[in-house]
């Protein structure tokens, strides 16, 4: 089906109209062949075997990974607006804490480990860190992690807002090959068995793009006595180191350097000099001084009253349903960021692959895909530009 998709798109972006025509027939067949197996072979079983709870949190899995072609479709079951599945009833408060802490104290009383609280300094190598903390440090990690134990089971990953690939808890407990495609199961296998023999200790990958650069890093896992333990993943999106250029020395905010007066002055003049356009990537460069040259005062040019979403024009800046999402997070510092507070189906957009779709989605795609009105989405995106200093 993948395969018919992307033959089909070359075909367009080659233009050649007779051979797209052709592969249609072929391609609906597939997809009708897809949509009878689901319908009359994949529901019926999963109905007889998977129990309501199961599917909670796969609804759960499926809002993180995000839908395709579709408007996202509401929570399953006991899933909660923010994608938590309420396994069972809660107790109140203050019944759920005497109940601990009478629990704690009995355990204690009979010499029986309890866990330790979120706040509960724990000894890691080098120094201690509470369980609350070591958790912030891996959601604000630059890098996405991933951790297969020694027997092939998923049992962690870093769940940050800039994650690269799409994750869904799912996947925790699951065999790591199950969790890749078939075609490339086998390079998974050979990975860990030549990691688990000490024949190899990483591999390494990358992707590399117009629009992005992943580097990917497979690390063997091993003790102090050199036993396989596992797996770790790295990722990290590039894009951005591989574009510097130079050096850094001086401490830099948003652009805006602290230190070295005169090169702090030339360095305003020279992005001052730079312009702000829609269609150019240059504006992602230039600093916030440039951005506060290019916006009209808060006063000048503002209607952000268009009640039918047709056009909102706001501090020199228009937007329609046509407007590429690309050129306002060019023009407007900290809207990429901003989006999941508008709607929680952007937040894809703060992942490498979310900014090389960014370059193509419009307003109107964006509302679409993220079940807003296109006018709630403008009117949301045009109060975010009018609060800009």
């Amino acid at each position: 089906m993948r395969d018919l998709i992307s033959e089909s798109r070359r075909l367009l972006q080659a233009d050649d109209t007779t051979k797209f025509l052709e592969l249609q027939p072929k391609m609906t067949d597939a997809f009708r062949d897809l949509a009878d197996k689901e319908q009359e072979v994949l529901l019926p079983t999963a109905y007889k075997l998977v129990k309501d709870d199961e599917f909670s949190h796969m609804s759960r899995g499926d809002h993180e990974i995000g839908f395709a072609l579709i408007t996202p479709p509401p929570f399953y079951g006991n899933v909660t607006a923010n994608g938590t599945v309420n396994d069972a009833p809660s107790l109140s408060n203050g019944n759920e804490q005497n109940f601990m802490s009478e629990l704690a104290a009995l355990l204690g009383k009979y010499n029986v480990a309890t866990a330790p609280s979120p706040e509960t300094e724990l000894d890691v190598a080098t120094g201690k860190l509470s369980l609350e903390r070591i958790n912030l440090l891996f959601k604000h990690m630059p890098v996405d992690l991933s951790y297969v134990d020694e027997n092939e089971l998923v049992k962690f990953y870093s769940d940050t807002k800039h994650r690269i690939f799409p994750r869904s808890a799912n996947v925790i407990g699951r065999e790591v090959r199950n969790c890749h495609p078939a075609k490339s199961v086998h390079l998974v296998e050979e990975i860990i068995e030549k990691f688990r023999s000490g024949e190899q200790d990483k591999a390494e990958f990358w992707i590399n793009k117009p629009e992005a650069f992943i580097y990917i890093l497979y690390t063997a896992v091993r003790d102090e006595k050199g036993n396989f333990k596992g797996v770790l993943e790295m990722m990290q999106d590039c894009t951005r180191i591989r574009s510097l250029e130079g050096s850094r020395t001086l401490l830099t905010w948003d652009d805006e350097v602290h230190g070295n007066k005169e090169e702090s002055e030339t360095a305003a003049a020279d992005s001052a000099a730079t312009p702000i356009t829609s269609s150019t990537a240059t504006a992602a460069a230039a600093n916030t001084a440039t951005t506060d040259t290019n916006f009209a005062d808060k006063d000048q040019n503002s209607e952000t009253s268009a009640t039918m979403g047709d056009e909102i024009t706001v501090k020199g800046i228009t937007i329609t349903g046509d407007t590429r999402l690309f050129d306002l997070f060019d023009q407007v510092p900290g809207l990429r960021q901003h989006m999941p507070e508008i709607n929680s189906n952007f937040a894809m957009l703060n992942t490498a692959f979310g900014k090389i779709m960014a370059k193509k989605a419009t307003i109107a795609k964006a509302a679409d895909r993220s079940g807003m009105i296109q006018a709630d989405l403008m009117n949301a995106i045009a109060q975010y530009i009018e609060k800009q200093a």
